[in-house]
């Protein structure tokens, strides 16, 4: 593993879905640990990849959750006896409150030669 993070040969994405694509049932079935790793081996298994080079990321409800209280969330700066937010001060600060913290609901990633049948089996075997 340390290899590969030397020689940036990392896991790529090969499949992932919106929180919009999703229905909340089927989020909400996956969020399981076992079923998480009963569906790495399963699509690792169907792609012909060895087992532990599927990865199925699906971010845990507190990080969807905690989203928009970031967006709530000004630091205060004291300015000439007033406070003011610091987003206006640097649109850095504004940015990251608008920033979402995750753009998936659900991504597999697998080894770079794996991609194109991880992504197809991905599919079949999360949502099918």
């Amino acid at each position: 593993m340390v290899l590969r993070v030397k020689y940036r040969d990392l896991f790529k994405r090969a499949f992932s879905k919106a929180r919009e694509e999703l229905l909340r049932e089927k989020l909400e079935l996956s969020v399981k640990r076992e079923t998480v790793k009963e569906a790495e081996d399963e699509i690792a298994k169907r792609a012909g990849v060895p087992e532990g080079y599927v990865i199925v990321d699906i971010p845990g409800k507190d990080i969807l959750l905690s989203e928009p209280r970031i967006k709530r969330m000004d630091v205060g700066v004291e300015s000439n006896g007033e406070i003011i937010p610091l987003s206006r001060f640097t649109p850095l600060a504004h940015a990251l409150q608008q920033r979402e913290i995750t753009e998936w609901a659900v991504m597999v990633c697998c080894p770079e030669k794996y991609r194109t049948e991880v992504a197809r089996q991905a599919e079949r075997v999360l949502f099918e």
